[in-house]
């Protein structure tokens, strides 16, 4: 067995633990209630933002020609940071927090998420 990177966070009763409110981690977890509508809002946000840079892009090689190594860093910049921001969704899906249920969220994670940038 591998050893903690952080054996205090090992070490704590998940039973004890409380916020500043009194409230324990346990009664915290029961509150939370998943909003798997916005996981796709945020998914598919992700998505727009390509889109829309693709579109810009063009639009802006043709009208400030001149300035195309600028875009060039702008748009790969965007795009880079994009794709992580949905590759965190695939992330997300491996703890099963995109769909509700283990099957659909194995369905939808890896098929909405990773195929799309192999």
């Amino acid at each position: 067995m591998q050893p903690a990177s952080f054996p205090a966070a090992d070490a704590l009763d998940r039973n004890e633990l409380k916020d500043t409110r009194g409230v324990t981690f346990k009664e915290l977890r029961r509150q939370l209630t998943p909003r798997w509508w916005r996981v796709w809002i945020d998914i598919g946000a992700g998505y727009l933002v390509i889109a829309a840079t693709m579109i810009a892009l063009v639009r802006l090689e043709g009208w400030m020609p001149w300035l195309i190594p600028l875009w060039i860093l702008l748009g790969a910049a965007v795009f880079g940071y994009t794709i992580a921001y949905i590759q965190l969704f695939l992330h997300e899906a491996a703890h099963f927090n995109i769909a509700p249920g283990r099957r659909l969220n194995d369905l939808l994670g890896p098929r909405e998420n990773s195929v799309r940038f192999e």
